[in-house]
């Protein structure tokens, strides 16, 4: 039997549509970022340092996942004593969280984090430690498109003093996984945009 118009209609045009809206956050992936920063230092001036991070995670179960990252950024800065000093900003961030799925497409997560911070001015060097959590939401809104909201607290002696986060971004990701998005983070006086490039294990 010869399909009908209909059904033809159907599997070209209603079902590739479906199939698309049924795309979910991916929860396994790695990724590399270009960090671009801005510190408000007062009286000192504003700093901005750039560099990278390298982060992932990993989906161990429906509902769990673990998560890391690392960066380094550099700046090189008039001190007001006069001359230039050099900053650099290095930071590991290790944590495990938790998913909660709203439908087929978005996603509510919350997390717990390990963070050590290490800031070093010329030839000072300072290592701190501390925790972080944050809570947000993942959404996959249009064929591959997400967009992502999250907010949160740190704090790490000497650095973040309880500070709250936010952070607001998308990815688009393709069919064989590769994504690219871009972010935007603040943490106090501190303000961080992202370029990444993303491979989600599928």
């Amino acid at each position: 039997m010869k399909p009908s118009t209909a059904s033809l209609f159907f599997t070209l045009t209603i079902a590739p549509v479906s199939s698309a809206l049924a795309d979910s956050p991916d929860w396994t992936y790695v990724e590399a970022s270009y960090l671009d920063s801005e510190l408000d230092a007062n009286a000192g001036g504003d700093v901005k340092p750039d560099g990278w991070e390298l982060a992932g995670a990993w989906q161990f179960t429906d509902w769990a996942y673990v998560l890391g990252s690392y960066s380094t950024q550099e700046d090189n800065v008039e001190s007001f004593l006069g001359g230039d000093v050099d900053l650099d900003i290095d930071a590991l961030s290790l944590g495990i969280g938790g998913i909660w799925s709203l439908n087929g497409s978005t996603d509510l997560y919350g997390n717990i984090n390990y963070e050590d911070w290490n800031l070093e001015v010329d030839s000072s060097d300072n290592d701190e430690y501390g925790y972080s959590v944050a809570a947000g939401i993942r959404s996959v809104v249009w064929q591959g498109l997400e967009l992502n909201a999250e907010v949160g607290y740190i704090d790490v002696d000497d650095v973040f003093d309880g500070e709250y986060t936010f952070r607001l971004g998308g990815i688009y990701s393709f069919r064989n996984g590769i994504g690219i998005g871009v972010s935007y983070e603040e943490i106090d006086d501190l303000e961080t945009f992202r370029a990444t490039l993303r491979y989600a294990f599928r």
